[in-house]
């Protein structure tokens, strides 16, 4: 049986960001998985990353094939977890958590970011209940439509979606989905399990269940949605064409308007978040080569939304944008040659001509650069593997957020084999807590078959 989405609970997703399903897991393993988690917090110290080896039944939960066709709807069959997983343990009486998206902020040389907020799904939170979960226990709540909003939306508690339901209920949630644990009013403890999986392959195709005739109306389907009890945040019709196209495999299509050029530069700037990301993505469809110059000027010159936006319409115009970035990558300006290498990860296949030009990128002087360039590479992978010697020097970089981002692209551009594992032995006995993460959770991977997933 194809457990894969369908063309509706895909647009779902990208405009909602996140698909709620209950598979149809044995109540057993369920009840592995409650037992192994209390065992697993030793002396009420939470096992963090572990959890997934200290609780064998995660196996048989993650590999169920509804799970595993969720998950390749929205990554593709190469997909992949990291090493950042949690059990979250709410205790009776616990009040609610804050809103937010996940993430560590990074602080290298003034400049605080988070881990990557793309728009595009390349990484999604997937959220697990082991027990039942109604109402009054606090299960996670997520905001409809939020995953494409930098800064915090209002009264986001009218508009929350609750993740309840029988065991096993779960939630895939793209990762920069602004989320919550509800308050737990009941006596008794609620066990949550998040995973973050990514993909390891730039889509060429749907890998959904997709139907040629499928032709989704996005103007018409946001102004259904947005008239909804919570759809406040649900009308995005250009940004999400622009996902759509893109997890389907046709690349950065040209995208029709009739707002004015001049209208949609103006726009960037715009107080209203919504109005800023529809013009940066109808920019981003029909911007020429020149104009692509004009929205470097924009991340030069404009405001610190401005700029973002800007950066979001270049993401958006495909191999339009690449003599631009090209050019920025030389940029005298650390920051805009950090956001070059931004956004030609970011772009993809479509910017695979820039390589020579990130493989340069991981020298720079500046930190952010190198940052960007070794997450570029990790977004390009296989298709990037002739910079692999450069790759394995940054290693040794004396950023370890660097070095953390040089490892997951050897992860994408290879296998783990022997010559692999030597490079990543090292970091695992020598680096410091992040890089060792990473490096530790692949070796055990390649050394235990039970644990490949």
């Amino acid at each position: 049986m194809d457990f894969r989405l369908n063309d509706d609970e895909i647009l779902a997703f990208i405009a909602r960001g996140y698909h709620i399903f209950h598979p149809a897991i044995d109540a057993d393993i369920h009840q592995a998985v409650c037992a192994h988690t209390h065992a697993a917090f030793v002396e009420g110290k939470n096992p963090g990353n572990a959890i997934y080896e200290q609780v064998p039944a995660l196996v048989q939960v993650l590999s169920h094939p509804q799970v595993v066709g969720a998950l390749t709807s929205i990554l593709g069959a190469d997909y992949h977890m990291l090493c950042h997983r949690h059990a979250h343990l709410t205790q009776p009486g616990q009040a609610a958590g804050g809103f937010h998206q996940d993430g560590t902020p990074r602080a290298l040389r003034g400049w605080t970011r988070p881990w990557r907020y793309g728009h595009r799904p390349r990484k999604v939170l997937l959220v697990y209940f082991p027990h039942a979960v109604p109402k009054e226990l606090g299960p996670t709540t997520l905001v409809p439509g939020s995953q494409y909003y930098r800064q915090r939306p209002e009264a986001m508690e009218t508009l929350e979606c609750e993740v309840e339901g029988d065991a096993g209920v779960m939630a895939i949630c793209h990762f920069s989905s602004w989320h919550r644990a509800g308050a737990n009013v009941s006596d008794t403890e609620r066990i949550m399990l998040k995973f973050v999986f990514d993909r390891r392959d730039e889509p060429h195709e749907p890998s959904w269940q997709a139907a040629a005739s499928y032709n989704p109306d996005f103007a018409a389907t946001a102004r259904q949605w947005s008239a909804h009890p919570d759809g406040r945040l649900l009308c995005l019709p250009k940004t999400w064409q622009t996902m759509w196209n893109w997890l389907g495999g046709r690349g950065a299509e040209r995208l029709g308007g009739t707002a004015s050029m001049e209208s949609l530069f103006q726009n960037l700037a715009s107080d209203q978040e919504h109005e800023a990301l529809e013009a940066a993505y109808s920019l981003g469809g029909q911007v020429d080569a020149d104009e692509a110059q004009a929205l470097v000027a924009r991340m030069r010159h404009g405001d610190e939304q401005e700029r973002e936006m800007a950066a979001v319409a270049l993401s958006a115009a495909g191999r339009v944008a690449v003599a631009a970035l090209r050019e920025t990558l030389a940029d005298p300006d650390p920051w805009l040659r950090a956001m070059a290498a931004d956004i030609a990860g970011d772009l993809g296949r479509e910017s695979l001509a820039l390589i020579p030009d990130i493989e340069r990128a991981i020298d720079d002087e500046d930190i952010w650069v190198r940052h960007n360039a070794l997450q570029a590479l990790a977004l390009w992978g296989r298709e990037a593997h002739g910079a692999e010697d450069r790759v394995v020097e940054a290693l040794t970089d004396a950023e370890p957020f660097v070095r953390f981002n040089a490892l997951g692209a050897l992860m994408s551009m290879r296998p783990l084999d022997a010559r692999c594992a030597e490079w990543f032995q090292h970091v695992a006995a020598n680096d410091e807590a992040h890089p060792q993460w990473r490096a530790q959770d692949a070796l055990l991977r390649w050394d235990n078959a039970a644990l490949r997933y």
